[in-house]
Formats: C-alpha cells, structure tokens, sequence
C-alpha cells in the first residue's frame, strides 16, 4: 500500500494544459499516464498495470460540514491528490518530472534521515487549506518536496495559470499564462520534459501546442479541451484518464480512456460519474 500511494511520484506520464479564452474564461485539463512496465521476459514492455488501474478510477467529492471543499479523480486506495479543483478557487493537476538527480531528498526520507513532502498529500493539505490561486501558488512554490514533479494550476481569473518546474527544495522553473498570454498564446502545456527539452521520442507537448494555438486560442471549452487531449500522442496506450475543470464554474468532468490500436485511431472514452 505504501509503494501504491508513493508510486505515481517515482514513474508516470502525463499531459497537463491550462488554457483560457479572449474573454479570460480558463479550462484546465489533464491526461494521466500510468502503468508502464516490463514483462516478465524483462524485455518487452507492457501495459496491464494500466487496464488494472482503470477500475479503481473514482470522480470523489471532499465533504466538510456538508459542504464540498473539492472535486478531484481518484484511484481507489490512493490518500493523496493528482486532480481536483476546487470551486471558485483553483484547480490543480501533477506530472512526473524526470530529474533523476533531485531523488537525494526522497531516499533520505525513506532512510530517516530526512524531512519533506510528498507532493500528492501536501496537494491534498493545499485543497483543503488554501483558498485562491495565489495562495497555492505560494503554497506550492515554498514548499519542501521528497521529489522533482511539475505542479500545474489553473485560477478564476484571466491569466491565473502555472506550470512550476519543481525540485526538492526549490522551483527550476516556472511558466505563467499571464506571461505568454502577452505574447498572444492563451495556453500552457506540461508533459514531463523540462521548458525546451522533450526528446525527440517524446513529443507530445508540440502537437497538442499546435492544436490550441490553431483551432482554439481564441475560445476555449470542456469540448475542446478533450479533443486535444484525447489526440494521439497526447491519449496513448498508458492513459488511464482524462480530466476537464473549471474553478471558475466549478465544472469537473472526467473520462476513462482507452487505447487498443498504436496511434489510438478510435476514440472509446467512458464518462466517469
């Protein structure tokens, strides 16, 4: 249960985008990635981890005195926080960041010898306590981690979104929407290569890029967004799901995802409830 919980911030995929419209309506959307691994031939690699998890997939609303402090995706048995949103406030979504270089901090802490967060349940302390954009932003930005993980939010106003590019101790790098909105790009993608670094057999922040730069960098919608997301190579054979917020609205939909054929040709995608 341990290695379950811990799992996602030591291997995983993911495309995470925050876009907004010419009327600075925002839509935050999410792929995740999971359950890659080799075979019992040690050679091949397989994907029956990820038809495993897919059953385990819940949409759970967060109750607190009878009223819903956040929505967010779940995988059954997993305490800590990948997707949620929280109405009126932020929206929040997590990607693997392979820096093998910053894992220091994590096996101090396994060893005992050492002191940080794993960023699902400081996400899951951040939806319950934090209450706007900027405070989680903040939140997130100081933070000491066990790992290097990008954290993507998303706001309720025109140019509250982020891509942190963090380390144990410290954020690598940072995108705002309000910084390249200026250069008239109403959207941020994450994946899980640093600003600038996807290796050419990775590349799917380009396409999905292109796609909201052509077809939807003036107005954005949950429609739209799911057809970027649910594109090759963004939907893949390790997508497990595909999320659609709003913490403007409060809008939070979520879309089991499969992959039968190598480029994904048909689209079967299964609401969840």
């Amino acid at each position: 249960m341990l290695v379950y919980n811990i799992a996602y911030e030591l291997e995983g995929g993911c495309t995470s985008i925050v876009a907004q419209d010419d009327h600075g309506h925002l839509i935050h959307g999410r792929n995740l990635d999971f359950g890659l691994f080799l075979g019992e031939d040690w050679k091949h690699l397989q994907w029956t981890l990820t038809e495993d998890l897919r059953p385990l997939l819940r949409n759970v609303r967060f109750v607190r005195d009878n009223h819903t402090v956040y929505n967010s995706t779940v995988f059954l048995g997993y305490v800590g926080t990948l997707t949620a949103v929280k109405h009126s406030a932020f929206s929040v979504s997590v990607n693997t960041r392979y820096d093998k270089s910053d894992w220091a901090a994590l096996r101090a802490f396994l060893e005992g010898k050492g002191s940080g967060n794993f960023l699902s349940l400081l996400l899951r302390d951040v939806m319950v306590s934090n209450h706007s954009f900027a405070e989680a932003l903040a939140t997130v930005r100081s933070a000491k981690i066990l790992g290097p993980a990008y954290v993507i939010l998303g706001g309720t106003q025109a140019g509250e979104g982020a891509v942190l590019e963090r380390g144990a101790t410290s954020v690598v790098n940072q995108t705002l929407l309000s910084d390249v909105a200026r250069q008239g790009i109403n959207s941020v993608v994450q994946t899980n290569w640093d600003y600038n670094q996807d290796p050419f057999y990775d590349n799917r922040r380009s396409p999905a890029e292109h796609c909201l730069r052509e077809r939807f960098n003036d107005h954005i919608d949950f429609k739209g967004m799911f057809s970027v997301l649910a594109a090759h190579p963004n939907r893949n054979r390790l997508t497990t799901y595909t999320a659609l917020m709003s913490a403007q609205s409060g809008d939070f939909e979520a879309y089991l995802q499969f992959c039968t054929d190598p480029l994904c040709a048909p689209w079967m995608s299964q609401l969840m409830v």
